[in-house]
């Protein structure tokens, strides 16, 4: 999934993305810094050339390469689960 960010302040469609398996392709400008880890979850770009290439290489590699993204993306989604944050939003309405 291609996620530029450049106005998005905590960048719910990257998450929502994350928890279908899709790895995050970014700039990592705003909240997209913090949510996607550079090979794990996800590859930040610097430039728009830079993204194309990580694209590339990303569509033309073995499909475990792929898969681990895959798992490490839908992963990391977890860890915003309605069980791991409700106690946090019902202190913070508190």
């Amino acid at each position: 999934m291609i996620c530029l960010g450049y106005d998005e302040t905590f960048c719910l469609n990257a998450l929502e993305g994350n928890s279908c398996g899709l790895p995050i392709f970014t700039f990592g400008k705003t909240a997209l810094n913090e949510l996607i880890h550079h090979k794990k979850n996800g590859l930040i770009s610097n430039n728009f050339d830079q993204l194309g290439f990580d694209l590339n290489k990303f569509l033309s590699s073995n499909l475990s390469y792929r898969r681990r993204y895959i798992k490490n993306s839908y992963d990391y989604s977890k860890k915003y689960t309605l069980d791991k944050i409700e106690n946090h939003w019902i202190k913070l309405l508190k």
